[in-house]
């Protein structure tokens, strides 16, 4: 575990990985969680794993950027991530999709342009 570090400091620790972890308790409510590692990851073009079966894992799973682990049954998750990560031409490649999602879907001038146009779009209506 890393010490608490400036927010300037945090893409270079995600470039330095392999792939990113997003673990959370194994509880629903937090199946919809957008938790900043998540983004980083993608940001940073490295694939990321998560243990739930929400929205990210189905992002993850559907555009080949990272998968998800059953956070019931840790020898399996264990297993799944050495796999992965013993593959390097698979991190490559979902390394490419993950900034591929990081710039088409979550770059954040585009997000705040979506924003602005759904502002402008409700003051006109």
């Amino acid at each position: 575990m890393l010490p608490p570090l400036p927010k300037s400091a945090i893409p270079a620790c995600f470039s330095a990985t392999d792939l990113s972890l997003v673990l959370l308790k194994d509880v629903k409510e937090l199946w919809t969680n957008s938790s900043n590692k998540f983004f980083d990851g993608l940001a940073a073009g490295r694939p990321v794993a998560v243990n739930n079966t929400g929205w990210q894992a189905d992002l993850l799973n559907h555009s080949c950027a990272g998968f998800d682990v059953d956070p019931r049954d840790h020898s399996a998750a264990a297993r799944k991530l050495h796999r992965h990560l013993m593959d390097q031409e698979w991190l490559c490649k979902a390394g490419r999709n993950a900034r591929d999602l990081a710039v088409n879907q979550f770059d954040r001038n585009m997000l705040a342009e979506k924003f602005e146009g759904v502002l402008v779009s409700a003051i006109g209506s």
